[in-house]
């Protein structure tokens, strides 16, 4: 049976998904700064569908990196609890969990406070606090240069943790899509500097891992609405022309090329089969779970890239998806 998209999905996505599908097969030819006004229109414009977040507190805080200059981190906790929980770690030495949440966009679009909306249910439902790195973008910035913005985060919040009542034992990281690589990227990090305590969990959603998938393939590409041609150009901002030939890449940036994913903490990984990611992401799991990491997994049928924008919510198993992945932010 050939690839299809789920019939939920395709009926509560109407027109929508073939527009940015079609858009897709043409964004790596518009102009960067084209192309992040419409990134930043069309994710803002999906995700204000989610409706308002009252409860949320928004703080922004200055984030000053190591090469001497300054991001945002934005953080967003539950109103009510951040009192609560400045007292319970003063008194007892405690606190409550928190996530350093990476944003996705190619590495070259987009922004924490594009993004937010993204996350705000989580907190909301959970109580749990999100702090988004505003990390700086490719091409502009390449290398490691992203991911070492986004450890700089978690070392921050490791500094601040108990101003905040957040317990440091219980600090997950988590993001999607080019977020998600960067999550991986923050944890090996983590693992390679030894970071005390490390982090609880990695929480990741149709990450984007691997610089070397550049080969599309032709059953799914027309059904793919995140395209070969943009996930090549997407690479290159980051890593340069001639990247996937080269052996000297970082596992940090790319965290596929990672000789070893032992000593990482456990992981929830979720991702479509109509993504071009999900062969990446199921070798991932299959290589976590054979160096006895625990991984929780979910591959969802008929499910492209970013599918959340396009009313997955109302699908079964886009249903079951968020439940799983509520959970996972409860569980660590």
């Amino acid at each position: 049976m050939p690839l299809s998209l789920d019939p939920q999905l395709a009926a509560a996505a109407g027109d929508a998904l073939a527009g940015v599908r079609m858009g897709a097969s043409q964004a790596h030819l518009v102009p960067l700064e084209t192309r992040r006004k419409q990134s930043s229109d069309l994710i803002k414009g999906a995700l204000a569908t989610l409706g308002r977040f009252d409860d949320i507190v928004e703080t922004v805080h200055d984030l000053e990196l190591r090469d001497g200059a300054t991001i945002k981190l934005l953080e967003l906790t539950k109103r009510g609890t951040e009192g609560e929980a400045k007292g319970e770690a003063r008194g007892h030495g405690q606190g409550r969990p928190a996530i350093l949440q990476l944003h996705g966009g190619g590495f070259v679009t987009l922004d924490a406070f594009d993004t937010k909306a993204a996350i705000m249910p989580i907190v909301e439902q959970t109580g749990i606090s999100a702090f988004m790195v505003d990390y700086r973008l490719a091409p502009e910035h390449n290398g490691t240069s992203l991911v070492d913005d986004c450890y700089d985060g978690l070392l921050w919040l490791h500094a601040h943790a108990d101003a905040l009542g957040i317990d440091r034992a219980r600090i997950a990281v988590s993001g999607e899509s080019a977020g998600g690589g960067l999550a991986l990227g923050v944890a090996l990090k983590a693992r390679d500097e030894n970071l005390s305590p490390p982090l609880a969990k990695i929480i990741v959603v149709y990450p984007m891992i691997d610089d070397r998938n550049t080969k599309p393939n032709p059953q799914l590409d027309d059904l793919a609405n995140w395209k070969i041609a943009s996930n090549v150009q997407a690479w290159n901002a980051l890593l340069g022309e001639g990247h996937e030939s080269r052996h000297d890449v970082s596992p940090h940036a790319a965290p596929a090329r990672a000789a070893s994913y032992a000593g990482l903490p456990e992981m929830y990984l979720e991702t479509g089969n109509l993504d071009i990611f999900v062969h990446e992401d199921l070798e991932l799991a299959r290589r976590m779970i054979h160096e006895n990491i625990q991984v929780e997994l979910h591959v969802l049928p008929g499910f492209p890239h970013v599918w959340e924008l396009f009313g997955g919510d109302k699908t079964d198993v886009g249903k079951l998806a968020l439940q799983s992945r509520l959970r996972a932010y409860t569980t660590f």
